[in-house]
């Protein structure tokens, strides 16, 4: 922020028109320009703010649409106020950073003037053109008094100190100091001095408030505060003057703020600035440190973070799962503050038409083995079986268990499965038709011919198969039905006593 040289130039020397003796000056400190940003603006090549000794920090009051606030402070308008301002063909020749102005009339009619400034200008002071490299910015204090006794001393106090003074033979003071912050590139003579500062004046909080973003509206009159010497106000004492001299609290403020929180900069009033305006790493959206102990991150996942309360984001070691960045090792755990990584991954999946591998990057890797084939045999569960022998589905068998009495292996009629064996039921069969067939049964049992019914007993589940012994197609009704087709064969289990109609075409 100090990159920019705080030197002085002895721009106007404490001008006097008709001083008699000497003028001495008081002031309550030591009193430095305010500190300035080491960031210019790039359109103009001044300095983007100055802050005082309180945080305030002020940048060019050059805004058009505030004009009431900025505009004409110095005296000194544009060259064509109508357009916009740009450096350096439309700018002006002095404009403020700040300015506080007091006025009062003198019991004599004769008028006073306070003006305390920073501006930005150029030099020579003589003849100011905008030009690049020949950017400035200097502090002014100003007293004028008219009506005054010839040759009479007078105490002038302010906000940034007293002044002794002695009145002209005319009876009049018109004394200036100027002194100057070198600018970019600017190569004049330097002397050191100021006499405003460390403080900026700006509205108290009597109302009206100063307009948003603002320290005054450049045109009220208004209190204020900042006075490092704690005299707010314009004060003349001497001769010719009521006992107690005449002094006014009323000052006109102009001043554009500029929020320089989150700048990176540790600017004054700042007990930090880490670049940014959020909570939670230490330093406030305000800019002071956040509580000690205040939740914060430093990035590591293998530490508890809180805030020392001076900024810094402090981490204990801690023993969380955590991922080292490798797929191929598990569970990583933090140790000592780093992610260590666990075993290695078991990458087989069991089939060998695979050949398996792990990529740090993504995990397992299962490529497949060009030309193999591999059969998945079934399960006895898969197939709802839990007696007997049935197929695998690969070309062989599966023993699917046995059945405790008193179950059997198919007693209800569904094969394979273990149940309590049904009792004997009747199937009574009548065969119509074609004259000469006959319908018999398997298992054996029943042998019926055409036009005559006959009945046999079977085991209660017995899967039965009915068929005409010459192969003709029949049409089925009954306890097994073909639906109206013709079928050579009909085949059910028989659970319960039933009746069937063959019908051989």
């Amino acid at each position: 922020m100090k990159t920019i040289a705080r030197s002085v130039i002895g721009l106007m020397a404490l001008l006097g028109a008709g001083v008699a003796g000497d003028a001495r000056a008081q002031v309550c400190t030591n009193t430095p320009l305010p500190e300035v940003s080491a960031a210019v603006i790039p359109a103009n090549g001044f300095p983007l703010y100055y802050d005082d000794a309180n945080g305030l920090a002020l940048t060019p009051c050059l805004d058009p649409a505030a004009a009431g606030f900025c505009g004409g402070v110095a005296g000194v308008p544009v060259p064509n106020p109508a357009a916009a301002i740009a450096f350096p063909g439309n700018f002006p020749v002095e404009f403020p950073y700040f300015s506080a102005v007091a006025t009062m009339t003198m019991p004599n009619g004769g008028k006073a003037l306070l003006v305390h400034r920073v501006l930005g200008s150029f030099f020579p002071p003589a003849a100011p053109v905008p030009a690049a490299g020949a950017q400035l910015v200097f502090s002014r204090l100003r007293i004028r008094i008219a009506g005054l006794q010839p040759g009479g001393t007078y105490t002038i106090t302010h906000p940034y100190g007293v002044e002794t003074l002695v009145a002209s033979n005319l009876g009049a003071i018109n004394a200036t100091v100027d002194n100057g912050i070198l600018a970019p590139g600017f190569t004049g003579p330097v002397t050191a001095g100021s006499r405003v500062g460390p403080a900026f004046l700006q509205w108290d909080a009597t109302l009206p408030a100063a307009p948003a973003g603002f320290i005054g509206d450049g045109i009220t009159p208004h209190t204020v505060t900042g006075s490092p010497c704690g005299t707010n106000v314009f004060k003349v004492e001497g001769p010719l003057l009521p006992v107690g001299g005449v002094q006014t609290p009323l000052f006109v403020v102009t001043g554009k703020k500029i929020d320089v929180c989150g700048n990176g900069v540790l600017d004054v009033g700042e007990q930090c600035d880490d670049g940014n305006k959020l909570a939670g790493d230490c330093c406030s959206p305000t800019c002071t440190f956040e509580p000690l102990g205040s939740p914060c991150t430093d990035g590591n996942p293998c530490t508890n973070d809180a805030c020392n309360g001076a900024g810094v984001c402090l981490g204990t070691p801690n023993l969380a799962l955590c991922n080292d960045g490798n797929a191929c090792t598990a569970p990583d755990v933090c140790t000592a503050g780093t992610c260590v990584g666990g075993a290695a991954l078991n990458c087989n999946d069991g089939n060998p038409c695979t050949t398996d591998t792990c990529a740090p990057a993504t995990g397992c890797v299962h490529t497949p083995i060009r030309g193999c084939v591999i059969c998945t045999p079934t399960t006895c569960a898969a197939q709802g079986k839990n007696c007997g022998t049935i197929p695998d589905g690969c070309g062989g068998t599966l023993t699917c268990g046995v059945c405790t009495a008193p179950q059997t292996c198919g007693g209800a009629g569904v094969a394979n499965v273990c149940a309590v064996p049904l009792p004997a039921a009747t199937l009574t069969l009548t065969a119509s038709g074609r004259a000469g067939e006959t319908i018999a049964s398997t298992p054996a049992g029943l042998s019926v011919r055409v036009g005559t019914t006959g009945s046999a007993s079977f085991p209660g589940g017995t899967r039965i198969t009915l068929r005409d012994t010459n192969g003709r197609s029949v049409i089925w009704s009954g306890v097994c039905s073909s639906a109206g087709n013709k079928t050579p064969t009909c085949t059910f289990t028989l659970i319960a006593n039933a009746s069937e109609t063959a019908n051989v075409q």
